[in-house]
């Protein structure tokens, strides 16, 4: 791993003393597989920016940044990001407060690193299950959701657990800020993708991550039980999306598309404030529609 030096950055919101020990065991696991972590806080209260501040003092390759408002992710991202790029990293590995890396997980994905390649990612975990996540993976016929078993080249990842080059960071453009919070990670995929580089899922490697709070229905429906005020984000970030990448990445905005129709169909069957999660869905969709600004 000598050619390489990898940064570490995890945003944190509204982090509480309670989880204070379950952030400090993913920090342990995180700051033994990387140069330095860069801790981005969006606007904690002083209770936590102090819990935050303790564990900065017992380990010298940490950087805290605080922001005084929550920035948004993209933003928070973006910070430790070009505080890396700055400070020579060849990678970052973009973390939530909540995932914890499984031993040698980072050096297991530095393997297969290559200037083709703008993302190398780990294979999902739910915490205490060996169940792998399904991927979105391109086929002749359009796409497939697969749980990989071998590396496999996937249509876009999740950020948490992404290893992307600075490389390509530096030619494409860091995160887009206007997107805020939803899709932030999608849109970055799709544009890497679109300049030629490559997103891979390495299933040697793994990360525990909780993939969202979700409920299992009757008849095995899963839904995610998103706020209106995130339902609105979700649809008006991807509906942006479609538009700018519906003719350069079709294969991914066909899935997404699909999703966006089975999304609707779970909320209007299983989830409270169906109908006010209904018209923050609509109503994103036609913003997103009405949304000139492309990166």
């Amino acid at each position: 791993m000598a050619e390489f030096i990898v940064d570490a950055i995890i945003v944190t919101y509204l982090t509480t003393k309670r989880d204070a020990p379950d952030l400090s065991k993913n920090i342990e696991a995180t700051l033994a597989q990387v140069r330095q972590l860069i801790l981005v806080d969006n606007g904690s209260d002083h209770m936590a920016l102090e819990m935050l501040r303790q564990l900065k003092a017992r380990h010298s390759n940490i950087i805290l940044i605080e922001n005084h408002a929550n920035l948004g992710l993209a933003a928070a991202q973006n910070l430790g990001i070009t505080h890396a790029i700055t400070t020579n990293a060849t990678h970052v590995l973009l973390l939530d407060d909540d995932s914890l890396p499984q031993p040698q997980m980072v050096a297991k994905l530095l393997k297969y690193a290559n200037k083709q390649t703008a993302i190398l990612a780990p294979a999902l975990q739910e915490p205490h299950s060996t169940h792998i996540s399904r991927i979105v993976v391109p086929r002749w016929f359009g796409f497939q959701r697969i749980r990989p078993l071998k590396p496999e080249k996937a249509l876009a990842v999740i950020a948490s657990g992404s290893l992307i080059s600075t490389h390509a960071l530096q030619n494409i453009g860091l995160m887009r800020e206007d997107f805020f919070i939803d899709y932030v990670d999608v849109e970055w995929c799709l544009r890497a993708r679109h300049h030629g580089y490559e997103i891979w899922v390495i299933p040697e490697a793994t990360l525990q991550h909780r993939l969202g709070n979700k409920t299992r229905n009757f008849g095995g429906f899963i839904t995610s039980n998103h706020s209106p005020e995130r339902r609105y984000t979700i649809f008006r970030n991807r509906t942006i999306c479609w538009k700018a990448y519906l003719t350069k990445r079709p294969r991914y905005l066909l899935y997404d598309m699909m999703a966006a129709l089975y999304d609707i169909g779970r909320i209007a069957i299983f989830e409270q404030q169906r109908l006010g999660k209904l018209k923050a869905a609509l109503r994103g969709f036609w913003h997103g529609l009405r949304h000139s600004k492309l990166h």
